[in-house]
């Protein structure tokens, strides 16, 4: 709940059009808890079903305790055949939650992961070659001359806006 509610949070941190931020987030987590509660309502009876393959064996007779028969060889000895069938099991609504939520990481793991795994390196790089880099005084001196002359041009500029501004109103 923490995780959403903050990302809606900031999604209208800066925004000054809406006014009630936290009335902004309960609603949106109210329509979040909405359809996740709806799609597990719906997919429950649906989806709460396990089968797990299993072998049933038909042994018609007792394996005796004298016989020395190897563990790989029990079933084949003492049994004369076996089918594969399929246990059916109802799963409980705790366990189809937590079947849900492993799901659903899972898939956030897969495209984040991915993603992640692949831009790490780059943006390493980036940050490496983007890296601030030492200059020395005369550099300083100059870069602060071309600032300082952008400035003044952009102030001049402003005041001409200004006069036309005041010439306007």
């Amino acid at each position: 709940l923490v995780v959403p509610a903050a990302m809606f949070y900031t999604e209208v941190e800066g925004d000054d059009v809406i006014k009630k931020k936290r009335r902004y987030v309960c609603c949106n987590m109210f329509i979040l808890l909405f359809f996740v509660v709806a799609a597990i309502a719906l997919s429950y009876p649906f989806l709460a079903n396990a089968s797990m393959p299993v072998f049933e064996y038909s042994c018609d007779q007792w394996q005796d305790g004298d016989d020395v028969v190897p563990p790989s060889q029990v079933g084949l000895s003492a049994c004369s055949g076996f089918e594969e069938t399929h246990l059916e099991m109802k799963v409980g609504f705790d366990v189809y939650i937590i079947a849900v939520m492993c799901f659903v990481g899972w898939l956030f793991f897969v495209v984040f992961g991915g993603i992640g795994l692949s831009a790490v390196p780059l943006d390493l790089i980036l940050e490496y070659t983007d890296r601030p880099k030492p200059i020395d005084e005369q550099m300083y001196q100059q870069r602060r001359r071309l600032l300082g002359q952008a400035a003044s041009l952009l102030m001049v500029q402003a005041d001409s806006l200004q006069g036309k501004d005041c010439d306007l109103a």
